[in-house]
């Protein structure tokens, strides 16, 4: 319903009309009393014909008129007359920011007063507990004086749904906006939607940083005259706001380092790594923290450079000097001819990471991408030393990032291939299949060379093709895979580390040269080895970084080896990925400290408590299985220095291992009997895949059940002891589930055959459901059907799982999920019928970082785990510009 000019509601006489929109009509009217003009929103029918949500709105209200800020448009009160109720404000007069941005890009000195005044503003209401939840431009006021006005703080709250204040809850319809001429009805809806932050989207709990965001996406569209986010409906503009970044190379050339890198940190999609308070970001812009890096000296950052020092604008840094690099990077500072570098070294802190940390820095030392965990999962961030930062869409499930030489696309390897994506924006691109875990490294003649687990070097274009070896595996040194590639100049020679199962012959860095299978061997080492300009071999011992000089050309070691570094990570020794990166013109990233609790070991964890989990062994087991009893646990010892793949036992009365097979050939994925007197097991021998069963007491010979030329994996043993359940696929192929009889003519039934991949299934205890873990709907998912009758499928997971385990009782299941960064308890409650299965909310109950599986006790309350403790704190790398001036040899 309009009011007409005329209409009264109390002392306030209205005059027209200004602007509707989702949460109602605003109106300008007459103040009668105080003669002043003042401008009326009346509130929707279902707010107020809502007593209970009336009450809280004039809660809200009486909490804000409280605001008294130049920036902040007053509210006055509210007024009920004749069945409505309407709220009165100061009426601003002037256009809001969406109608002068319909006119193109604002001028820089326009444009920065006027988001200093918004700053100002969110500054002063945050410092009273109060968010906006709705900024936007249609919510900005520009007087004619230049003044800025904000208006509708916190009235997103103020009129959500009893539950959804502090979420996105109020949709895009009740959205607190006023429509103007250059915003049609579509256009208030995409508006509103362009403007929420990525959790805000979600529907997920807000706070401050919701607003951070949205300053960041209108300082953005006052810079670019363009939305941030954009799309054709609101879907596809939620989906972008989700999953996409802005055009940053629409940002004018001329907007100073420090404006830019506000609108990084502002826009990051995960609020633990955006900035966290509006002083900072108005600090920032007015260039509060640009004059601190040069007064300092290197002795100074290193001892102030901790993680108690500030954090420059809130971005992830621990020292103030990340500020001052990000400028420098594009600058002679970082040039490798520069004749007078100075030697600096802070620290930045990565995202944290459900996997062992990787990363690799640019050849132009202006980046660094690395492994981090997402709302998705694990993918790979890209941080600039400017203080920007962001996951790389199309990167999910990525690792052993390497860079190109000209510091613009990034490769790495994710589900069984190898890849490269432009960090400016598009598509990842397939170039190979490889199964990774080897590292690579891409020439300036634009091919790629790289590792792959239990394989020699492969060589190939970076557009694309097959694979062909350039090393080959020294059969007589019983030597693993070759690992950790780095091409040096020329394009021609390349240098890696060669793993062994024999300690003289393992951890050794050699000199390869493509087109001849002729090596020489370099210097032992604990990581893969790396180059740095001008001629320098990095290289790990233990904790220490180590440098030797290298003759141009032929690249022959000279002279002695000098010490870098102290303190370096030791990581895994099984795939030994270095603790230190170099680029081309003298910058070193490095990861120092104690990385015990990072690394995959053997824990025993108890459900939901407070205590601290208990480390059984500083060694992985691998797909470990506790016993039916609950006392012993079983799996592979895969960093076993006495050869890898054998199964091994360990006592948890005890806390004592105890080799469990020895041969030749690698057992994994132990299985117990529901007696627990025997064991079933993976091997290969003679050239093929099979499933061995021998007594638990380890006596007696080993029994094939099955062999197959296809891998199969075995998952489950059925708990009336007829059935051995198992995955069978290819490295390359999907897998499926299958059951064979322990016994009689042990003739394989399929179970799970479908075009996508089924594995890690698991029976209930009552034998009438199968657990299972399906990569059908594009992630790897937890289902459950009936068994052995297939029929209905129920879905147990709801952000990716893996690893189904079934309480005792049959009552709950469990499953790791790598977004929820844990183990997930879910009530289930199966039915007679095999058409009825209830599945519950699932539940974080262990924060671990699960890597090969884990074991549940009978009970449910305790869990062993091959993983790491789930630390939700960021990873902190070391940074050294020009690291070789510490030898007194560099520029």
């Amino acid at each position: 319903m309009s009011l007409a000019p005329g209409t009264r509601l109390g002392s306030y006489q209205v005059t027209a009309l200004l602007g509707e929109g989702g949460m109602g009509q605003v109106y300008r009217a007459t103040d009668t009393r105080l003669k002043r003009q003042v401008a009326i929103k009346i509130l929707p029918p279902a707010v107020a014909a809502d007593r209970d949500r009336l009450a809280r709105f004039q809660r809200e209200a009486e909490v804000l008129a409280s605001l008294n800020h130049p920036n902040i448009a007053a509210i006055y009160g509210l007024e009920e007359s004749d069945g409505l109720t309407a709220l009165v404000m100061e009426l601003v007069e002037g256009e809001d920011l969406s109608q002068r941005i319909t006119r193109g890009a604002i001028a820089l000195d326009e444009a920065l007063p006027i988001a200093r005044q918004i700053a100002e503003a969110l500054e002063a209401a945050h410092e009273q507990g109060i968010i906006h939840r709705d900024l936007k431009p249609a919510n900005i006021k520009v007087r004619p004086d230049g003044t800025v006005k904000v208006l509708d703080f916190g009235l997103a709250k103020a009129l959500a749904t009893e539950g959804a204040s502090a979420t996105a809850g109020v949709s895009a319809s009740m959205s607190p906006t006023i429509t103007s001429q250059a915003m049609t009805a579509m256009g208030m809806i995409l508006g509103t939607a362009a403007y929420m932050a990525p959790e805000q989207a979600r529907g997920k709990p807000v706070d401050r940083r919701a607003d951070i965001w949205a300053f960041g996406v209108v300082l953005y569209e006052m810079l670019t005259g363009r939305r941030a986010f954009d799309g054709e409906d609101t879907t596809e503009v939620l989906g972008a706001v989700v999953r996409l970044e802005p055009r940053w190379d629409a940002v004018p050339a001329t907007v100073p380092a420090r404006v830019t890198q506000v609108l990084r940190v502002c826009l990051r999609k995960d609020p633990k790594q955006r900035v966290g308070d509006m002083r900072d970001v108005r600090l920032a812009l007015e260039g509060a923290f640009e004059t601190i890096v040069s007064e300092a000296t290197p002795t100074s950052m290193a001892t102030r450079g901790r993680r108690g020092l500030m954090r420059a604008v809130g971005v992830p840094v621990v020292t103030a000097i990340v500020t001052a690099l990000g400028v420098l990077a594009g600058t002679a500072l970082l040039r490798t001819d520069e004749p007078s570098l100075p030697r600096m070294r802070f620290e930045v802190s990565q995202p944290p990471t459900g996997v062992a940390l990787q990363f690799a820095v640019s050849p132009d030392g202006r980046y660094v991408v690395s492994t981090a965990s997402g709302d998705q999962g694990e993918a790979l961030w890209l941080h600039g030393f400017d203080g920007s930062g962001r996951i790389l869409p199309g990167t999910a499930g990525g690792g052993d990032p390497f860079w190109s030489p000209d510091s613009r696309h990034i490769g790495f390897f994710a589900d069984k291939t190898l890849r490269t994506i432009d960090i400016t924006g598009g598509p990842a691109r397939i170039v190979a299949s490889a199964t990774g875990g080897g590292g690579a490294s891409w020439s300036d003649e634009g091919y790629i060379v790289f590792g792959s687990s239990g394989r020699p070097l492969y060589r190939v274009p970076a557009s694309g093709g097959t694979p062909m070896a350039v090393t080959e595996l020294d059969a007589t040194r019983e030597e693993t895979a070759h690992v950790g590639p780095r091409l040096l100049p020329g394009g021609t020679r390349f240098i890696y580390l060669a793993r062994s199962t024999r300690p003289e012959h393992d951890a050794i860095v050699y000199l390869g040269s493509l087109g001849s299978k002729d090596r020489t061997r370099l210097v032992d080492s604990t990581g893969w080895p790396e180059f740095s300009p001008p001629g320098y071999l990095l290289f790990q011992r233990g904790s220490t970084l180590m440098a030797q000089a290298m003759a141009p050309g032929s690249f022959d070691l000279t002279g002695e080896s000098r010490v870098v570094m102290e303190g370096l990570v030791l990581g895994n020794p099984q795939w030994a990925r270095p603790a230190f990166k170099a680029s081309r013109n003298g910058v070193l990233v490095t990861r120092l400290g104690d990385d015990s609790n990072s690394r995959s070991q053997l824990w025993s964890f108890t459900r939901q408590s407070v205590e601290p989990p208990t480390k059984l062994s500083t060694q992985r087991y691998f797909a470990p299985r506790l016993s039916p009893d609950g006392l012993r646990v079983l799996g592979t010892q895969v960093d076993s220095a006495s050869g890898p793949g054998d199964l091994w036992l360990f006592d948890l009365s005890r806390n004592t291992p105890t080799r469990f097979t020895l041969n030749q050939s690698p057992d994994s994925n132990p299985i117990w009997a529901p007696d627990g007197k025997r064991v079933a097991f993976a091997s290969t021998r003679d050239r093929a895949h099979g499933i061995y069963v021998m007594s638990a007491g380890g006596a007696g010979e080993e029994e094939l059940a099955l062999k197959s030329a296809s891998r199969i994996v075995p998952t489950d043993w059925s708990a009336d002891g007829r059935y051995i359940v198992y995955s069978k696929g290819s490295d390359n192929a999907n897998s499926d589930v299958w059951i064979v009889p322990v016994s009689g003519e042990r003739q394989p039934v399929p179970v799970l055959q479908t075009p996508s991949s089924e594995s890690q299934a698991r029976l209930s205890p009552d034998g009438r459901w199968i657990a299972y873990t399906s990569n059908e709907s594009g992630e790897a998912q937890v289902y459950v059907q009936s068994f052995p009758t297939s029929g209905n499928k129920w879905q147990v997971s709801n952000k990716g799982g893996h690893w189904p385990e079934w309480r005792r009782d049959g009552k709950e299941l469990f499953y790791h999920s790598r977004a929820e960064k844990g183990i997930m308890a879910v009530p289930v409650a199966p039915q007679a019928s095999p058409d009825r299965f209830e599945v519950g909310l699932p539940q974080r109950v262990v924060p671990a970082v699960v890597f090969s599986g884990f074991s549940v006790a009978p009970d449910g309350q305790h869990f062993i785990v091959d993983g790491f403790l789930n630390d939700e704190s960021a990873s902190i790398l070391t940074v050294v510009v020009n690291w070789a001036a510490a030898l007194g040899v560099g520029k």
